[in-house]
């Protein structure tokens, strides 16, 4: 009892610890994301070999490209270094992919006109493109009621290639 509690004491100790260097870089790199024209929908940090690891996905309402992403890789660069130093970080900034998992409420926005695979929290699955997003919940085309935030489970975006996303 006495080391499963220790064990559970270090793994929020380390946690907490990369919560907290994760909200140290957001700070340092949301403001050049957003600056220039991108959100920033997923940020994680991994340790290895002493180097820090630090992987961004960022969305655009016009999509992000390969020369978005060395863009902000570029301009993340010189705030890095200052915080880190030359050879302590490496950096990864990807577009969220064309089946992404959509994990947050304020991220429908992003994909309206998309096709969205979305299941309810009864386990009913509603398919269709996103038509309207609001504070509330989604409109999906060919589905008559509005769907609420509360009653998703979980979105997926459906890649197409019937020039949608």
């Amino acid at each position: 009892m006495k080391r499963s509690l220790l064990r559970l004491l270090f793994f929020i100790g380390d946690f907490l610890e990369r919560l907290d260097k994760s909200l140290e870089i957001f700070k340092v790199v949301a403001p050049v994301v957003e600056g220039l024209g991108f959100n920033i929908v997923d940020l994680s940090l991994r340790h290895a070999s002493g180097v820090k690891m630090i992987s961004l996905v960022v969305i655009s309402s016009n999509g992000v490209t390969i020369d978005d992403c060395s863009n902000i890789s570029r301009a993340l660069f010189v705030e890095l270094e200052l915080l880190y130093g030359r050879d302590q970080f490496s950096l990864e900034v990807s577009s969220p992919g064309l089946t992404r998992k959509i994990r947050h409420s304020d991220e429908f926005s992003f994909f309206i006109g998309s096709s969205v695979r979305v299941v309810l929290d009864g386990g009913d699955t509603v398919e269709g493109e996103i038509i309207e997003v609001a504070d509330s919940g989604i409109s999906i085309c060919g589905f008559e009621d509005k769907i609420s935030f509360a009653d998703i489970k979980k979105a997926k975006l459906i890649y197409s290639t019937k020039g949608g996303r």
